[in-house]
């Protein structure tokens, strides 16, 4: 008789994090000569998985999937399993993002990056600058960025992104000049996007944009399965039409819990998640957007997403990774989603990134 073990499952509610898990379990089980697994799987919002502290749910599941700035707290807490070996053959930064220190405690499994996204029904092309993006207005094109919680921050990092150096993997000690200049031309592109852009996420810009209530988001999260509404994408709008914007890794890695009573079990498991037998088949074919770079390579052939930001994924810069980012991230973005939000939000003095800056130093 075949040893199987229950274990428990905490993901995000979206196909990308959702929509493999079954088939990939299923394959797993027919593949594996150890015991075979029976996953139940919990869904969260996008919010948890952006914000909530693994330590509040380290102690339920035994596999995580996982925002890379909590890699430090995990690994400071004790709140993960290392997993190491690692296959270096995953697109851009997305392996070394669950690195901290000398280890590494979560397996890519998806990966993403600031992209923009338009309807060529009703965009003929994405504009290449920021010059761009203001006639595109002036022609009338109705224009959303996702500012909620966190992604204000999210979007003032990716501005401050697109002006440092191609080859600068990790973000180093920004100037104020930097900032204040940043938080002006995001105060700008919220004085011309709908006002629901507050109040959106990446997923609920990309739907509004799917249902026609609006034609174009020049910083978003990527999504792969948001091109079966017709949406197409492209890199970042540059500083002139001649350069090439830039824009923070997002994605998303299988990690195990450090209490897990079945840890060698799941992380067989999460290796099995992020190899390049299932990134390149059933990741993508059951709703999955992979993080290995083969499937990427295969899927770049046939598929426009994958073909339009593989260059986006190449540069897309690291958030800190240190102790207490995660709660940093959530206190500046709330604090830059206030001043945006304000009526006369120049007439108020600009949010201090001094929290956001300190930590900086800690990137390992």
């Amino acid at each position: 008789m075949i040893e199987r073990v229950e274990l428990k499952g905490l993901t995000w509610d979206d196909p990308r994090g959702y929509g493999p898990l079954k088939a990939v379990e299923s394959a797993y089980n027919a593949a594996t000569t150890g015991p075979a697994v029976d996953i139940s799987w919990t869904i969260q919002p996008l919010g948890g998985f952006e914000s909530r502290p693994l330590v509040e749910v380290f102690g339920q599941f035994d596999l995580i999937v996982a925002d890379h700035p909590h890699m430090a707290d995990a690994a400071e807490l004790d709140l993960l399993c290392p997993i190491d070996d690692l296959s270096h053959d995953y697109v851009g930064l997305t392996r070394e993002s669950y690195r901290y220190g000398d280890r590494f405690f979560a397996v890519p499994v998806d990966a993403g990056c600031h992209v923009a996204a338009y309807h060529p029904d009703r965009i003929k092309a994405a504009p290449r600058s920021w010059n761009g993006v203001e006639q595109l207005v002036q022609e009338g094109a109705r224009v959303a960025t996702p500012l909620a919680g966190v992604h204000s921050l999210m979007a003032l990092l990716a501005l401050i992104a697109s002006e440092r150096p191609a080859d600068m993997a990790n973000f180093v000690a920004f100037t104020q000049d930097e900032v204040s200049a940043a938080l002006n031309q995001l105060r700008w592109l919220k004085s011309i996007c709908l006002a629901e852009s507050l109040e959106w996420n990446p997923i609920e810009a990309l739907q509004a944009l799917a249902d026609g209530k609006c034609d174009y988001v020049p910083i978003t999260f990527g999504y792969a399965h948001f091109q079966s509404c017709g949406i197409r994408f492209h890199d970042l709008p540059a500083k002139n039409a001649h350069g090439r914007g830039r824009g923070i890794l997002g994605g998303a890695g299988m990690a195990v819990s450090a209490v897990s009573r079945h840890a060698d079990v799941a992380k067989d498991f999460c290796r099995f998640c992020g190899s390049s037998e299932v990134q390149s088949s059933l990741w993508p074919t059951s709703g999955g957007q992979p993080a290995h770079r083969a499937a990427w390579n295969a899927l770049a052939t046939t598929n426009p997403f994958y073909r339009d930001t593989r260059l986006a994924m190449g540069t897309a810069q690291l958030r800190p990774r240190c102790p207490g980012f995660n709660d940093i991230q959530s206190a500046v973005g709330s604090e830059i989603h206030s001043w945006l939000a304000d009526g006369n939000p120049s007439d108020r003095r600009q949010p201090s990134l001094k929290r956001l800056q300190n930590a900086i130093p800690c990137m390992t």
